[in-house]
């Protein structure tokens, strides 16, 4: 399966930082990284919402606390649509333990 890298994905997406007002967090930075394997909901918990989340695939753990996130919001407010963004460069099918690709 193709991975696209070095194709501008984090240029585009914190275009929306400016553009829309998200906030932006990076998982390169390796102090954010490690918070958010540690302590994914405090992690999330730092941020406004909607949240660009780039090269989310070294925290493969926050898609299940997103999961959880995104539908107690759909069950409240009937939609949770453009909370989060997110990239990486991983092909979903290899990453170890992750069970939802969040898509929709």
């Amino acid at each position: 399966m193709y991975k696209a890298r070095q194709v501008g994905k984090s240029t585009l997406a914190y275009g929306y930082v400016k553009e829309r007002g998200f906030d932006y967090v990076s998982l390169d930075n390796i102090e954010q990284r490690q918070i958010a394997i540690r302590d994914p909901k405090y992690f999330l918990q730092q941020f406004h919402k909607p949240l660009i989340i780039d090269v989310v695939q070294y925290a493969p753990i926050l898609f299940e606390v997103i999961e959880e996130i995104v539908n107690m919001k759909r069950l409240k407010e009937g939609s949770a649509n453009g909370m989060f963004i997110l990239t990486g460069s991983h092909a979903f099918h290899l990453m170890n333990n992750v069970t939802q690709s969040l898509v929709g």
